[in-house]
């Protein structure tokens, strides 16, 4: 009883952390494909502007979608002319939550490429970004705000 009531309690705290962490809802799953549910002019211009004022990265973003990385792991990515920014996203049952205050930008080809490179990890209170193959950077974004709102 005691072993239950601990993972229980252990369970309701990761929970917790991932609701703060994760705490924008930006999509859903359908069909078993992750679809996107946010004012998508609304996202790319607010990322354009916060991104300049946080980390002086200018572009003016075009695109968002969002990209399976796992099996519950999934990107937003926003595409501009020069640059890629992304933002980890959790699946919680069916709705899509972003790491809305953490981002990675690159202009990198290689990293541009490859899902993996150049993405906020999932780890709760993290702020951090997985590198970019070779010499290729990635910068990471950390707000006290929502980037993309």
């Amino acid at each position: 009883m005691k072993n239950i009531l601990v993972t229980v309690i252990f369970l309701l705290f990761t929970l917790c952390l991932t609701a703060q962490d994760f705490d924008f809802v930006v999509g859903k799953i359908e069909n078993y494909k992750p679809v996107l549910t946010i004012n998508q002019d609304v996202a790319l211009k607010s990322l354009s502007k916060n991104l300049f004022e946080a980390s002086a990265i200018k572009e003016t973003f075009t695109a968002v979608s969002i990209t399976q990385v796992k099996d519950d792991s999934y990107s937003l990515v926003f595409k501009g002319a020069n640059y890629r920014t992304t933002f980890a996203v959790k699946a919680i049952g069916a709705t899509l939550f972003a790491k809305s205050k953490v981002s990675c930008t690159t202009t990198g080809k290689e990293c541009i490429r490859d899902r993996q490179a150049c993405r906020p990890t999932d780890d709760v209170g993290s702020c951090a970004c997985t590198a970019c193959p070779g010499e290729e950077v990635c910068t990471k974004t950390c707000s006290s705000a929502n980037l993309i709102k």
